[in-house]
């Protein structure tokens, strides 16, 4: 049991002392290798290359958020858009998610205003900067697309790898330690002086600019570059057309790693069932069109039989409107046309299974 729960209860008096003392005592705690994962600096310009041809663009914006600001993971798939001030270019991690449970603001460098005021136009009316697509919610952790980007580097990485790279390169820029732990918002405290040292959002406005520049240099990007490659559509900068429903259910199936049992059924819901489907471009589908084909297949079919293709049909759609957007920059399907069977609460129901084992019976 580990020594924090032992005081624990030796405060509460279920155990009169503690067996861990001794092990303090006599220092015989084994320990802990420090984890020293970070991106090289030589090794940035591939790991921004193999960020930047990642489909989504969410989870490509979150990535750069990360080691451009140094924040942790989860506050900064968390961040709602009340959080972001686009016009004293400020950033606030409210106490509720930070990890010592003190609100933290910080200022924007001008590459992360650019980030994020793009950001802006692709989120819709959603209150997150990072919004799952099929419901109000934050995106879930991207794991997959960060083992590929990592692959594509020849660079293993991970979100706090990130926040280590954000404070190496920052010290390595001239920041004064004081200054990084402010910006990572670390409550250490070294000596008394340091408690009398009072940093405020705009003193840390020039050091945050300065770590931003030294990672534009290391990564050998611009905004202009940036901007010219965020904005244009994912299917255009592959040279295809508008997705079809064969190619983005392929797509989805390797993204996700499905096991082949599951592949299988999914192909054969979608083959058997909606096969004049296949290969329409996924924009064609409407909701009429699901609507219609739903009644049809609910009178040639078992009704629960009948749902499995248009389940299938919702997760391959809610799948293309993450990862490929419009020569705007908005999702390229910004409804989900299965969405409108639930409107319509027409689903088919399944009867509850109550198959049980009779008491006589339990015996054999």
């Amino acid at each position: 049991m580990p020594p924090t729960i032992y005081r624990a209860l030796m405060v509460s008096q279920l155990f009169p002392s503690t067996r861990c003392r001794s092990s303090t005592r006599n220092k015989l705690w084994y320990k802990t290798n420090r984890r020293e994962l970070v991106v090289p600096d030589h090794q940035l310009a591939q790991w921004y290359q193999a960020v930047m041809l990642l489909e989504s663009a969410m989870v490509r914006d979150y990535l750069l958020l990360l080691v451009l600001t140094g924040l942790r993971r989860t506050e900064a798939i968390m961040l709602k858009w009340a959080d972001i001030n686009l016009d004293e270019q400020t950033l606030t991690i409210p106490a509720e998610i930070s990890k010592n449970h003190r609100e933290h603001k910080l200022p924007l460098s001008d590459f992360v205003l650019t980030i994020l005021a793009q950001r802006r136009t692709q989120t819709g009316r959603s209150q997150w900067l990072f919004p799952r697509a099929e419901s109000d919610q934050y995106m879930a952790y991207p794991y997959d697309a960060i083992q590929a980007a990592a692959k594509r580097a020849g660079c293993p990485f991970s979100p706090h790898a990130l926040r280590r790279t954000f404070c190496s390169v920052a010290a390595r820029a001239g920041v004064g330690h004081h200054l990084i732990r402010k910006l990572v918002n670390h409550t250490q405290v070294l000596d008394v002086a340091h408690k009398y040292i009072l940093i405020g959002v705009e003193g840390l406005r020039e050091p945050m600019q300065e770590i931003t520049d030294r990672f534009i240099s290391l990564m050998g990007c611009s905004m202009a570059d940036w901007t010219t490659q965020a904005t244009q559509p994912k299917f255009a900068r592959r040279g295809a057309k508008v997705p079809t429903l064969d190619e983005v259910l392929g797509r989805y199936s390797k993204s996700k790693s499905l096991r082949p049992g599951t592949v299988s059924i999914y192909e054969n819901a979608i083959w058997t069932c909606l096969k004049d489907w296949v290969h329409k471009p996924v924009t064609e589908i409407t909701a009429d069109m699901v609507l219609e084909k739903h009644r049809q297949l609910s009178r040639t079919q078992k009704s629960s039989y009948a749902n499995i293709p248009f389940q299938v049909l919702r997760i391959s759609l809610y799948f293309a409107a993450e990862e490929y957007q419009t020569p705007t920059g908005r999702p390229l399907i910004e409804v989900n046309p299965v969405r409108q069977l639930s409107l319509n609460k027409i689903w088919n129901k399944s009867p509850v299974k109550q198959s049980v084992i009779p008491e006589d019976k339990l015996a054999d």
